[in-house]
């Protein structure tokens, strides 16, 4: 059987991360109509209504699944799909967007760290190199110009580096998750856990009321074409893919892709939303474009792929 291009499967994770930067198109509005964790809520929600069929489909691949799969899985759910995107999302009613923007190009490092001591991860020649190059060429691309100015510190920060954590453990659990369960699975497993992870977080922040659920919101077709839109093609879809390409990624490489995110981010700003994109920024894409290549191209090499393979064991 001939084998893929090593470029394959890095390549299904930015296609998912990008994906994922598509969602202001839908979470802007619905932002308006509800507090953050109602709305992670009900994308999760929505989310299991169209993922939860493949898992019936797929139902024989959870056989024989090892425990500490489950565990890995049990916590890429509530930390990275759940509480990372809680914390996000009410960040940014806080925080200034370029500055939220930022600080999440330091989760890659982050994840660097978590493969390291969970995963055993070993980086190539240059790696941190270019892993700097990647971080400054994603932080040129969350500015519209070189100069700091309204760049406000104020806020909650704190959100917006836990968030960073969350997400950065989450592409190591979601490593180990698919390298001993189909992506077929897992991918519905992560949201339906995350969608109870929310609950639970709804309740403790005391928004399961009608005051904060809102059901009568629900009388009106753009508020269900939002949720569904921002489920199938910022929720699913992009799991799906990212989860086929964490399979055969290592998580050190994954969480550079994941950068994709950014640039599809302001790609929606521009061509949707009007927004020009400044020469900072189209600098800011090319650096991160190359420096995400060279990093494929160093964790790729046989030298270093020896020691990238996940053997989770109970």
């Amino acid at each position: 059987m001939k084998t893929p291009p090593r470029w394959l499967a890095p390549m299904f994770v930015s296609m998912g991360a990008a994906l994922w930067g598509t969602e202001t198109l839908w979470r802007v509005f619905l932002n308006k109509q509800f507090v953050s964790d109602v709305v992670v809520l009900y994308e999760h929600g929505y989310c299991c209504l169209v993922a939860l069929p493949f898992l019936w489909l797929f139902r024989e691949a959870l056989q024989g699944i090892k425990a500490r799969v489950w565990l890995f899985l049990l916590g890429s759910a509530v930390l990275g799909s759940a509480v990372g995107t809680f914390f996000f999302t009410e960040s940014l009613r806080t925080v200034n967007l370029s500055v939220a923007n930022v600080l999440l190009n330091i989760q890659p490092l982050f994840a660097a760290f978590f493969a390291r001591v969970l995963l055993k991860e070993q980086f190539g020649p240059g790696f941190f190199r270019w892993a700097f190059v990647a971080i400054t060429g994603g932080a040129l691309l969350s500015l519209k110009t070189l100069s700091l100015e309204g760049l406000s510190l104020s806020g909650e920060l704190w959100m917006v580096l836990i968030s960073a954590l969350c997400w950065s453990f989450g592409t190591v659990a979601g490593r180990v998750v698919n390298t001993g369960m189909s992506f077929w699975v897992a991918s519905p497993l992560r949201l339906l856990f995350g969608l109870i992870a929310m609950i639970a977080l709804v309740c403790i922040n005391g928004h399961a009321s009608v005051a904060f659920l809102k059901p009568d919101v629900f009388q009106h077709w753009q508020i269900h074409q939002d949720f569904l839109l921002l489920s199938v093609f910022a929720g699913v879809l992009p799991l799906f893919l990212y989860f086929r390409g964490l399979r055969d990624t290592p998580a050190s490489l994954a969480s550079f892709c994941e950068m994709a995110q950014i640039l599809a981010a302001l790609i929606v700003t521009w061509g949707y939303f009007g927004e020009s994109l400044s020469l900072t920024q189209i600098l800011g894409a090319l650096i991160l474009c190359l420096a995400v290549a060279r990093i494929n191209q160093i964790q790729s090499d046989p030298n270093t792929l020896l020691s990238q393979s996940v053997n989770p064991k109970d």
